[in-house]
């Protein structure tokens, strides 16, 4: 601040102007004890300095100096400082009430959220609970449908068999054809409940799989075989390639001839006459898996049906007179059995052109050669 004489006092004491100090202080050098000095700051408003100022052989020293402002100026700020505590204070405890009421609201909705929690859960036990045991019901009573209706069935079968091959004497030209009407109509019933009993046994975990050595070339030819009549009747061509010859991984040969079985007769039902059909086997060291692969070049399946593809009892023909038979169990099967040889399947196919399903199966064997054949119509 500025002093009467119009002096800073820092820039005195920066130069050490005793003398000036001094006499701004109204004390002569060499005295010591409190001085009041008035001043005017740059506002215009008066104040006044106590300081307390020794000298000394070594020069002035400032011993202390305090401002004492105006009374009643300081009053006035202090009672609106403490106005400003005051609001302040009841500010924050009407934001600590605020506060309390949505801590409380909260610990409410955490309560009932908790709450609804437990119940949902309670109903998700029950339902997964009744869901286990619909499914453990529908399995056994297919398994005993399944098991009723072969009875029957293998009766059916063996009489209209006899009749065919005339056991009980050359049958008239019009009743062979129903003895063989009734043999096809009851292999065909047979093929179904045996797809259903299949169903019910793997979905049940009655159904593992037993590894063995198992040599690829030999399943692949005996599947070709297996629909040679059924592509015969259609024109169509059937191939097998192995790549090596001798491939042999350690899986059970009856679910693979099984699953084998299916894709096959899949690729004669959907391909048109003069069709081809092609089972291409491959080991693959790098990736370590024997790859089987069903191709066709049937009618296809449209992009969007490849998600449903192996679905239970799914039938991508929907319609009330389908161009295609089945029950939609085939590739669900096939899905199965995969599963069950701890293999991966997959699916490519494009509309009107065919379609490409490959098994990948685990293996480790050296590459071989590769081996075509075509099979006779």
């Amino acid at each position: 601040g500025r002093g009467t004489a119009g002096l800073v006092l820092s820039d005195l004491f920066a130069r050490g102007d005793a003398p000036k100090i001094a006499a701004l202080l109204e004390g002569p050098p060499g005295r010591s004890g409190p001085r009041l000095v008035n001043f005017v700051d740059a506002a215009g408003d008066p104040f006044t300095v106590r300081a307390v100022v020794e000298t000394s052989a070594g020069g002035l020293v400032l011993a202390g100096v305090r401002i004492v402002e105006d009374e009643g100026r300081l009053g006035n700020e202090l009672v609106r400082l403490n106005n400003e505590l005051v609001a302040a204070d009841r500010e924050s405890a009407r934001r600590g009430r605020e506060l309390e009421r949505a801590l409380a609201e909260l610990r409410r909705h955490r309560d009932a959220l908790e709450e609804l929690v437990a119940e949902r859960s309670a109903e998700l036990v029950r339902a997964n609970a009744e869901l286990a045991r619909a499914a453990r019901l529908k399995d056994e009573f297919l398994a005993s449908v399944s098991h009723e209706l072969r009875t029957p069935l293998a009766a059916i079968l063996g009489m209209a068999t006899l009749l065919r091959d005339g056991a009980h004497g050359d049958l008239p030209p019009e009743a062979l054809r129903d003895a063989e009407v009734i043999e096809a109509s009851g292999r065909k019933l047979l093929g179904l409940v045996n797809d259903l009993l299949s169903v019910a046994r793997i979905d049940a975990g009655k159904v593992t799989a037993r590894r063995r050595p198992c040599r690829l070339a030999d399943v692949g030819a005996a599947a070709t075989r297996g629909i040679g009549r059924a592509a015969a009747e259609k024109d169509l061509a059937v191939s097998l390639s192995v790549d090596p010859p001798e491939l042999v991984v350690e899986t059970d040969e009856d679910l693979l001839a099984q699953l084998l079985g299916c894709l096959l007769d899949n690729a004669v039902k959907f391909t048109p006459d003069g069709g081809r059909i092609g089972v291409e086997i491959v080991g693959d060291r790098a990736a370590g898996a024997a790859r089987i692969a069903v191709r066709d070049t049937g009618i296809g399946i449209a992009p969007g049906n490849l998600d449903r593809l192996f679905e239970t009892f799914v039938q991508l023909d929907g319609r009330t007179e389908r161009s295609y038979g089945g029950t939609g169990l085939g590739l669900a099967l096939v899905r199965r059995r995969a599963a069950l040889l701890v293999g991966t399947m997959e699916v490519t196919s494009e509309a009107g052109k065919g379609s490409r399903f490959t098994l990948s199966l685990p293996w480790e064997a050296p590459a071989g050669a590769a081996v075509a054949a075509v099979l006779p119509r």
